[in-house]
């Protein structure tokens, strides 16, 4: 039988092992840019997003996969250098930020500052537009920085990436040398553009 103080000191031989940076390192996923997307991982764990981060075994290699949204297109990948093409192999916690911009835009080209237009003349009014900003556009006159009338509701976007639309000056407009024109895409408001400059209408 044992007696007390018998019993063999085990202490010494009782490890406790814990998880480290090196044993199971995090990926974490960001986005940034002027567009939106998602980004999945295999293997999985990464579904960005709603789960942007993950712990891994040391030594996993993880390959990111973006997936621009509509009106979006993927950019490249900043972070990490181990994240610059979107395969990341976990030695260490990475940090990887996916870069997504919008392919839509819309600028307006004339007048876009330094115009004279007489009051009572046709003149052009011209933007540009790339991707899909929608059908048709509304036009704004806008003086200092309120609108202060609305030139076309709805007229159509153009085609090929360029837009036109005649505009008659009215006779009775007032003169002044702080006007631009707004225009906004008339299915998404985001998508807008003022003149860089003022123009003037004279008599």
């Amino acid at each position: 039988a044992f007696t007390t103080g018998a019993y063999p000191d085990i202490s010494s031989e009782i490890h406790i092992i814990k998880g480290t940076e090196a044993d199971c390192p995090v990926l974490s996923v960001t986005k940034t840019g002027s567009g939106s997307g998602t980004v999945t991982s295999s293997p999985a764990g990464i579904d960005c997003g709603t789960d942007c981060s993950e712990v891994y075994n040391a030594g996993t290699t993880v390959t990111l996969t973006p997936t621009p949204a509509g009106g979006s297109l993927f950019s490249g990948w900043n972070g990490d250098e181990d994240c610059s093409d979107g395969s990341v192999t976990m030695n260490a916690d990475r940090t990887c930020t996916a870069i997504f911009n919008s392919n839509v835009s819309l600028t307006v080209t004339s007048p876009n500052g330094g115009e004279n237009w007489k009051a009572g003349s046709t003149h052009p009014i011209t933007w540009a537009y790339a991707g899909n900003p929608g059908a048709y556009v509304k036009i704004e006159l806008v003086q200092g920085t309120s609108v202060k009338s609305t030139i076309a509701k709805k007229a159509p976007i153009g085609s090929g990436g360029t837009g036109s639309y005649n505009w008659t000056i009215s006779k009775t407009m007032k003169t002044g040398s702080d006007y631009k024109i707004r225009i906004t895409s008339t299915s998404n408001s985001s998508y807008a553009d003022t003149s860089d400059g003022f123009f003037t209408i004279s008599k």
